[in-house]
């Protein structure tokens, strides 16, 4: 817009969302875009190398994509990113790399700042992330949850459970088993398993890792046919309710203490505390917090 119609910075900057939105009727995709609001200090930020040829040719690919099929393989979230990338890299040509900046939240897990002077490279699709990261190392945990809800299962209570063993072991199967029994695809596999690690449900008012119903969205049957079609995942799920039953205890009991302030926080591995009611004590929740405290450690 700046080199073609001889735009000003100032005056695309005030009207990015008229500027955002024609080009979205262009390309016949709805998207609504969200305004940053205020500044963030980062508690920690890192200098990385992106292929910005890479950036520009996926942006070629997804126009000639558009074009041809009227959609594309390439999503819009990392289409946005990768213009916002671009643009900073020419708006700074002196300093073409910048860094990605990140908030450390509660429980320890640092996030993306989303600043006009920062990229979302979080939120980027693995797909995307091969070819501008190219060369580079991506580390991640193999079945985090499962492997550390197993490590404290046997420090707290001498309990090796052997159901989530042989999940770590054969996490595929399991995903599987739903894909190929119940009809889930096998996205919809993961998060069910995902969720019932953290403290989920299994019944009629089963909730999708703590935002909205299962039952909702796939029907109650999916929750009948999974109970009788996949005993498999029911044991699984049972010896993990036990677990997630004795663990919250343990953490109400042990890891509750009175602040300064004279109320009552929940601490984690990382010294990070909310603050709890105890007569509101919710297991999945505080077992969450604790994970990702030892998550977090275990990225940095």
């Amino acid at each position: 817009l700046m080199e073609k119609e001889n735009i000003k910075r100032t005056e695309l900057n005030k009207n990015i969302s008229k500027y955002v939105n024609e080009i979205h009727q262009l390309v016949h995709i709805p998207y609504k875009v969200a305004t940053p609001n205020g500044k963030m200090n980062s508690d920690y930020k890192h200098f990385i190398n992106v292929d910005l040829q890479k950036c520009k040719d996926i942006v070629e690919t997804y126009k000639k994509e558009v074009e041809l099929n009227g959609k594309s393989s390439i999503t819009q979230p990392d289409l946005l990113t990768i213009f916002r990338y671009t643009r900073l890299v020419e708006d700074n040509f002196n300093s073409p790399t910048p860094y990605i900046r990140y908030k450390r939240k509660a429980g320890g897990r640092l996030f993306n700042i989303y600043e006009d002077n920062n990229i979302l490279f979080q939120a980027l699709s693995k797909d995307v992330r091969k070819i501008i990261f190219k060369g580079q190392f991506y580390y991640d945990i193999e079945t985090s949850a499962p492997t550390i809800l197993q490590q404290l299962s046997v420090k707290y209570f001498n309990y090796d459970m052997p159901k989530v063993r042989y999940y770590i072991q054969n996490k595929e199967y399991y995903r599987n088993l739903l894909v190929e029994n119940v009809g889930l695809t096998y996205k919809e596999a993961k998060s069910f398993l995902t969720a019932i690690f953290f403290g989920a449900s299994l019944n009629d008012n089963f909730f999708l890792e703590g935002s909205s119903s299962f039952s909702k969205l796939y029907g109650v049957s999916k929750i009948r046919e999974i109970m009788e079609k996949v005993p498999l995942v029911v044991d699984l799920y049972v010896e993990l309710r036990e677990f997630i039953k004795k663990y919250g205890k343990y953490l109400k009991e042990k890891n509750v203490k009175k602040g300064k302030d004279g109320k009552l926080y929940l601490h984690n591995s990382r010294g990070a505390s909310k603050e709890v009611d105890l007569n509101n004590w919710n297991n999945a929740k505080a077992i969450l917090f604790q994970y990702f405290g030892y998550e977090s450690q275990i990225l940095d």
